[in-house]
């Protein structure tokens, strides 16, 4: 019978134990930033903001590209640095001098595969600015905006339009390079599962949808603080993907094309006077030229990639 009565206290003493601790396990990191205390001001949102257009010029956290945003021997290739290869380098504008230490052989010589490791840095890159542009919107819902003030849930819902606009110029790319790609939005879940297959035209659509929705939110055009987008990058966007319709959908649309080219130039924008003057250190002040840059600053941007490819690359 002792025996029993100790069972039955060390049991309960057990599940007593298992109550007390249960409040506890729900806890989140207090070392370091995480969503519940990030989204929770207007700075918080414009901080993660800067994060997104990060993506497009750097690998990483750190200077350098160090702390990458992902794994693998493609980690410290930027977005902008792969994206300018496979654009550039199979043409005659681009003669890789470094092309079998760079494995860039396969890109250079237009015999390039599935597997080939340029290729899958692109599509990487271009799922993860489409995965944190996702988490951004995911957070800037009327719900979660219910607790900021009219004047802060106008400037975040700017955000959110500059974030679509970022996740529109991603997803052209996919549609560009790889034409039938994977497609997921923020209303998708946040785990893992096979995302349904877009076709080239529909992805078309939806990146058309996304812009003309976007572009009476984004600020006028020239207005926004440099380095970040206006209805201009939109029309512009608009335009280049009008300009090849035909191969996207199958269907023309060059008068859409040459609308939103005018509204561009309407703006005010023209080409600098002086070409080399748009690739210098002091290019902020080239804003009649410059649409959307993708900022680089020997201070605070250092990276492979970005300008350090662009204008260092030729000369060595």
């Amino acid at each position: 019978m002792k025996n029993i009565k100790r069972y039955c206290f060390g049991l309960l003493s057990i599940i007593a134990l298992l109550q007390s601790c249960t409040k506890d396990l729900n806890q989140y990191p207090t070392v370091e930033t995480t969503s519940e205390s990030v989204y929770t001001s207007v700075d918080g949102y414009r901080a993660v903001l800067a994060k997104l257009y990060a993506s497009f010029a750097v690998a990483g956290n750190g200077r350098g590209d160090a702390d990458p945003d992902m794994a693998g021997s493609t980690a410290s290739w930027g977005y902008l640095r792969v994206y300018f290869n496979l654009q550039e380098v199979p043409t005659d504008e681009v003669i890789y001098t470094w092309a079998g230490g760079d494995n860039m052989t396969d890109i250079q010589y237009m015999t390039w595969g599935a597997s080939d490791t340029w290729v899958n840095a692109m599509y990487y890159r271009i799922y993860y600015t489409v995965a944190i542009c996702n988490e951004f919107l995911r957070n800037a819902t009327t719900e979660k905006l219910a607790t900021f003030n009219s004047a802060e849930q106008a400037q975040i819902l700017e955000f959110a339009a500059e974030a679509r606009f970022l996740r529109a110029l991603a997803y052209s790319h996919a549609m560009d390079l790889y034409g039938n790609v994977p497609f997921v939005t923020e209303k998708d879940p946040v785990a893992a599962f096979f995302p349904p297959r877009m076709t080239r035209a529909d992805l078309f659509a939806f990146i058309e949808k996304e812009l003309t929705e976007i572009e009476t939110i984004l600020p006028e055009a020239r207005q926004n603080e440099y380095g970040r987008v206006s209805r201009a990058a939109a029309w512009s966007l608009l335009a280049k993907n009008y300009l090849n319709a035909q191969v996207y959908t199958g269907t023309a649309r060059n008068a859409e094309c040459l609308n939103y080219a005018k509204k561009v130039i309407d703006a005010g924008y023209s080409l600098n006077a002086n070409y080399k003057q748009v690739f210098n250190a002091d290019n902020d002040k080239r804003t009649n030229e410059i649409i959307f840059p993708i900022e680089a600053d020997v201070a605070h941007t250092t990276t492979w990639g970005a300008t350090t490819y662009l204008v260092n690359g030729p000369i060595v």
